[in-house]
């Protein structure tokens, strides 16, 4: 794979914020609630035999689409934030802060990408809507402790 496109350090790098603070190893609980919650989901939706129409499909690809352009912005400030010299728990936010956002633009590209492909398929499959199901919802989960990051961290930065 080129390069260019291996987005594999932006899953490690999501990955290595599921850490505790208190203990600085990864927390089974967030495993738990950022893979477990949207796989069950995902097979959920598989098992009953879910599959998103049209409008719905739709409706997904632009919330998704709509929310990668404004994360896009988001990591744009965030720079901003770095080249004012973060330093220690606020750098350590920063970072991670950086890191969530940037996956959540992925997942985002990734859900809209294969919405897209089993809209054109002659017949859409039941196991490509269950795993955008899985991504839609683990998306929803990263924007939440992305917003949680945004917060603690004005909140350092404000004092309030």
């Amino acid at each position: 794979m080129s390069q260019k496109i291996n987005v594999i350090h932006i899953i490690t790098e999501h990955h290595s914020t599921l850490c505790s603070y208190a203990t600085g190893r990864v927390s089974l609980l967030d495993l738990a609630v950022f893979y477990g919650v949207p796989f069950l989901l995902g097979v959920a939706s598989w098992w009953f035999n879910l599959e998103l129409d049209s409008d719905r499909a739709n409706a997904t690809i632009a919330t998704a689409a709509i929310f990668a352009g404004l994360l896009i912005n988001v990591l744009v400030l965030i720079y901003t934030v770095a080249q004012k010299g973060a330093e220690g728990a606020e750098k350590k936010l920063v970072k991670e802060f950086f890191a969530n956002v940037s996956y959540a633009i992925l997942l985002s590209v990734v859900t809209v990408v294969l919405i897209m492909a089993n809209l054109f398929l002659p017949q859409p499959y039941n196991w490509i809507w269950a795993l955008v199901i899985a991504l839609f919802t683990q998306f929803c989960l990263v924007l939440l402790m992305s917003l949680k990051r945004l917060h603690a961290l004005l909140k350092h930065k404000v004092g309030a």
